[in-house]
């Protein structure tokens, strides 16, 4: 029922201790309230000494409100303590206390207690128990007062007993609204920083994968070349330049969270690469439209399974297919290579990958084929038309 929070910033975000020093900083003064209470039946008792009896019964109507205070004030505003049974055993002597008074002395002035009593209950908890005890206190003191006092006049310090109760509680309640806003603010917050981190990294991974891979296989390619044919050469270096180019474009990009590939262009970057790694590519296009965002899926998943292709596979041949298959889109990408070891786990891009797909309702197959090579197969669900995008 009860929970204790944890309010420790997150990161060094200054502005959150500042939130939370303002949340607090009315503590103080319930505590300075709390002095003036307690001062209050002390001095009525040392300048107006009434009887032993009534003297010893206002101390320890004194002493019960101060110990709930001092154990209210100084704990957290969801400390399970707040509903500990004894404070509001407390709280109901101390109701007890001042209805005795009250109808032993109905001139006194002791109906104080009773605003004492529903003070204290409105900062304990459960909320529940709080309300009953408020309205507890009210209906004591009306019924204390009906023996001296008209039932007008009775009901009208009944009610204002409650009304002052549900005045602090109301108070009370919305600090514990505010500590729980705040939370949930820094919790956001640190989910919005986390997400962040792992779209980097995943997009990261999958831009440097492949670009990286693709100057390895060019520049490889070059240096067989040469010296026997320096102009392909040629060509195979400019080509790594333009990827490094590329790649650096992209990086930043992704940095930005402007990012976003095509599967037109990740397929004819995809026939380059297997070309390059020696890999002959068979592409069937046959997906269609898809909004954007359901293309930059399947292009991510292009550009992984390629990348793995010519980095991992030592394959002679490879196949990449899309199809349109009622409301989901599909992209299969086989090899005729080695497939990994069957210990092996499957790599942070695999992870990615599977992430970015389930993310867009859709799910990720990859694994070795009975017959040799690999295969993997990325599947998401397409809703309505193709959207439009500027």
């Amino acid at each position: 029922m009860f929970r204790k929070v944890d309010r420790t910033p997150v990161g060094s975000d200054t502005g959150s201790n500042g939130d939370e020093a303002a949340i607090g900083s009315w503590v103080p003064l319930w505590r300075v309230a709390g002095i003036v209470f307690i001062a209050y039946p002390i001095a009525r008792i040392i300048l107006q000494p009434p009887g032993p009896a009534v003297a010893v019964l206002a101390l320890a109507a004194t002493a019960m409100f101060a110990a709930v205070v001092w154990s209210v004030a100084r704990r957290d505003a969801f400390d399970p303590a707040r509903g500990h049974w004894w404070l509001a055993a407390l709280d109901l002597g101390i109701v007890a206390i001042a209805a005795t008074l009250t109808l032993a002395e109905p001139e006194s002035g002791w109906i104080v207690f009773f605003y004492f009593a529903s003070t204290t209950a409105s900062m304990l908890l459960p909320e529940r128990r709080a309300l009953a005890l408020i309205a507890i206190a009210g209906i004591a003191a009306g019924v204390s007062l009906l023996p001296t006092e008209d039932l007008a006049s009775a009901v009208v310090q009944g009610v204002a007993v409650s009304i002052i109760g549900m005045t602090v509680y109301a108070m009370s309640a919305l600090r514990r609204t505010n500590l729980k806003l705040h939370e949930a603010r820094m919790e956001l917050a640190a989910m919005a920083v986390a997400e962040e981190r792992d779209r980097i990294g995943r997009d990261l991974h999958d831009v440097l994968g492949h670009s990286l891979s693709l100057i390895a296989i060019k520049s490889e390619l070059a240096g067989r070349l040469l010296p026997g044919d320096p102009e392909r050469a040629r060509a195979e270096i400019a080509d790594v330049e333009q990827v490094a180019r590329d790649s650096l474009t992209a990086v930043r990009e992704t940095v930005s969270g402007y990012r976003r590939p095509t599967l037109d262009g990740e397929l004819a970057e995809a026939r380059v690469a297997l070309d390059a790694a020696g890999i002959e590519p068979t592409i069937r296009h046959e997906v269609g439209p898809l909004a954007a965002s359901e293309d930059a899926v399947l292009a991510w998943a292009v550009r992984e399974a390629v990348t793995n292709m010519v980095r991992h596979s030592a394959a002679h041949h490879g196949s990449i297919t899309t199809a349109r298959r009622g409301s989901t889109a599909e992209i299969e990408v086989t090899d005729d290579g080695r497939p990994p070891p069957a210990s092996s786990k499957p790599g942070s891009g695999l992870r990615g990958l599977r992430e970015r797909l389930e993310r867009a309702g859709g799910r990720l197959e990859a694994g070795p084929q009975v017959d040799g090579g690999y295969r993997l197969v990325a599947t998401i669900p397409v809703i309505g038309p193709p959207a439009v995008e500027p």
